[in-house]
């Protein structure tokens, strides 16, 4: 069976798009908006439509190369699975997004969750909310 047949319909294919869009979710460390993105390619001379940009995101998305972030206002953002778990701190004035890692008491909080309402969770999304020194 050749390499073509066993991709999967929604993989990307390995092109300068599909570098390019791993290149900067790794390199940068906020969630992007595709608009937000697409500027990031631009400006490393990388031309990629909007279409082709969920497309490669979808596949990424479905191989766990990256995640998709919800801040609740109705934008998409997506970011570089680096394997670390981490939450959010999002400035509601100027927007600017920090990364932020609760170890140990969340994991026990969430343990207990789990074990008490005997549900069986498979992830978590935490995002705080408020005013970054800039701003505040």
């Amino acid at each position: 069976m050749t390499a073509l047949m066993n991709r999967s319909a929604t993989a990307p294919k390995e092109t300068k798009a599909h570098r390019a869009i791993l290149r900067v979710l790794e390199e940068d460390h906020a969630p992007l908006a595709e608009t937000e993105l697409r500027s990031r390619l631009l400006q490393r001379g990388v031309r990629v439509n909007k279409t082709t940009i969920y497309r490669q995101l979808a596949g990424l998305k479905e191989r766990g190369a990256v995640k998709e972030v919800d801040f609740g206002d109705g934008k998409k953002r997506f970011e570089s699975n680096d394997g670390e778990h981490h939450h959010h701190l999002v400035c509601t004035k100027c927007k600017s997004v920090d990364e932020v890692q609760l170890p140990g008491e969340l994991v026990r909080l969430e343990k207990a969750i789990s074990k008490n309402k005997k549900f069986k969770i498979l992830d978590h999304a935490l995002e705080f909310f408020g005013l970054c020194v800039n701003c505040k």
